[in-house]
């Protein structure tokens, strides 16, 4: 268990797509979005380490439909991720993080932060 989390530690440390995720928010919306989205990021960190060590990798690799059903929800997912940035682009004013509340903008920035961490 020591060796999981050390290991999950150094991996944690390492600059990659969260730290670039983390770094955009912080540098665009300042230190609370940064914030927000570290702390999105971490608890599905830790969300997804727990589940490995409880086995949900062995009940996945066991299971073609239950792995074929969490596969399809990702697909949907990225989907919809797609679907929403062709339409901001479409007509930007109404995705302007301005005109979102900082309520809005830091549940967005931790949601973010949460499936940058998952995927």
């Amino acid at each position: 268990m020591l060796v999981l989390f050390l290991l999950g530690l150094a991996l944690a440390a390492s600059p990659g797509p969260d730290f670039l995720l983390m770094t955009k928010h912080t540098l665009s919306h300042g230190t609370r979005m940064g914030y927000a989205t570290f702390l999105g990021n971490r608890t599905s960190f830790i969300l997804h380490l727990t589940l490995a060590v409880l086995g949900l990798s062995v009940i996945l690799k066991e299971s073609a439909l239950l792995y074929l059903f969490i596969r399809m929800a990702g697909a949907a997912y990225l989907i919809y991720l797609g679907c929403n940035n062709m339409i901001r682009r479409i007509s930007p004013q109404s995705a302007h993080p301005a005109s979102l509340t900082s309520m809005a903008l830091s549940t967005r920035s931790r949601i973010s932060g949460a499936f940058g961490a998952i995927c």
